[in-house]
């Protein structure tokens, strides 16, 4: 485990057997949550992503603005009008 990962798990080892109430024998238990925070903190958390496109895309019941509908598509009207 590199130093700065190590530092940091322990760090967080340390909250969490803080906010824990302070318990003795839960080291272990309390570094294995750390570390598994720490671990996944370089990969994208699923719910957050697919949260990120919803609020991209507009959330689901969210009315569309004028002319949203057909975005990227023109209309029949503007087709024949077209040719």
């Amino acid at each position: 485990m590199s130093g700065d990962r190590e530092e940091r798990v322990r760090q967080r080892a340390h909250e969490l057997w803080e906010q824990a109430g302070r318990p003795e024998g839960q080291q272990d238990r309390h570094w294995e949550q750390a570390s598994r925070e720490i671990s996944s903190e370089g990969e994208p958390n699923l719910s957050t992503v697919a949260a990120g496109r919803m609020d991209a895309m507009g959330s689901p019941g969210t009315p569309l603005s004028p002319g949203a509908a057909n975005s990227g598509r023109m209309s029949k009207a503007r087709r024949k009008d077209a040719t």
